[in-house]
C-alpha cells in the first residue's frame, strides 16, 4: 500500500509495489517492441513565487479585515498603530508558510501555466538523463509521473511518435491521475502499464529478436 501523509503528500512505494511496477515494465517489454522507464517525483519543483503569492494575499486579507472591523466599529479601545502592524505580521507570516505545508495551495497559487512549463521542462530532463533515446529501434518510452500537481507525461521516442499520435497517450495519462486521486498510486502506475503495452501491440510495435534490454526496469523515485 501506498503510505501518505494527508498535509504534505508524501508518497512513498513499499517494496512490493516496486515488484509489482518492475514485473510489469519486464512483461510490458517481453511482448513489445520498446523499453519502459516510469519516472515518478512528489512534485517538479518547489514553486517559491507561491509563498510570495501567498503573503500578499494574507496582507491583502488583513488589510481587508482590519478595514472592515473599523467600519463596523468592531475594533477594541486603544486598537494602534502597533496592533496594525502585528496583524499584518501574522497574516503575511501565515500566508507565507502555508503554501510549504499545503501542496493543494501551493499548486493553486503556483499557477496552471507555470506547472505546465515545470513538469514538462522536468519531463524532458530524466528523458535526457536516463537516455531513453538509447534503444535499437527507438523506441524507448518515459513515463513521467508528477503527483503533486496531478500531471503525467508520456515522452515516446521518434520511432514509436512516428506512428503513435500524441493523443492517443491520453488514456494512459488519466489512468495513472485517476490512482493519484483516489491514493491507489501503484494501481495506477500498473494499469497505465497495461493499457500503454496494448496500444503499442494494436500499433504493431511487438517484440523483435534483436531487442535489447538497455534500459532500468525498476521505478525511478526521488
Amino acid at each position: 500500500m501506498v503510505n501518505q501523509i494527508n498535509m504534505l503528500r508524501v508518497i512513498r512505494f513499499s517494496e512490493e509495489e516496486r515488484l509489482q511496477i518492475k514485473s510489469a515494465v519486464e512483461d510490458f517489454e517481453k511482448d513489445v517492441s520498446g523499453e519502459m522507464v516510469p519516472v515518478f517525483l512528489q512534485n517538479s519543483d518547489d514553486y517559491p513565487e507561491a509563498n510570495w503569492y501567498g503573503a500578499a494575499l494574507g496582507a491583502l486579507t488583513g488589510l481587508v479585515s482590519i478595514g472592515l472591523a473599523g467600519f463596523f466599529w468592531h475594533l477594541p479601545s486603544g486598537f494602534g498603530m502597533l496592533h496594525y502592524l502585528i496583524i499584518l505580521f501574522v497574516m503575511i507570516t501565515a500566508g507565507y508558510f502555508f503554501p510549504l505545508l499545503f501542496s493543494q495551495i501551493r499548486v493553486l497559487l503556483a499557477g496552471e501555466a507555470r506547472i505546465e512549463e515545470m513538469v514538462r521542462l522536468r519531463a524532458m530532463q530524466y528523458f535526457l538523463e536516463h537516455e531513453i533515446f538509447n534503444t535499437v529501434h527507438r523506441t524507448g518510452i518515459l513515463m513521467f509521473i508528477s503527483a503533486e500537481e496531478h500531471k503525467v507525461v508520456v515522452l515516446a521516442d521518434s520511432g514509436i511518435n512516428s506512428v503513435v499520435k500524441a493523443e492517443q497517450w491520453e488514456d494512459v495519462v488519466h489512468t495513472v491521475i485517476d490512482g493519484i486521486r483516489k491514493k491507489e498510486v501503484s494501481e495506477g502506475i500498473l494499469n497505465a502499464i497495461s493499457k500503454c503495452k496494448k496500444l503499442l501491440l494494436d500499433n504493431g510495435f511487438t517484440s523483435r529478436p534483436d531487442d535489447l534490454n538497455r534500459l532500468p526496469d525498476d521505478l525511478v523515485t526521488k
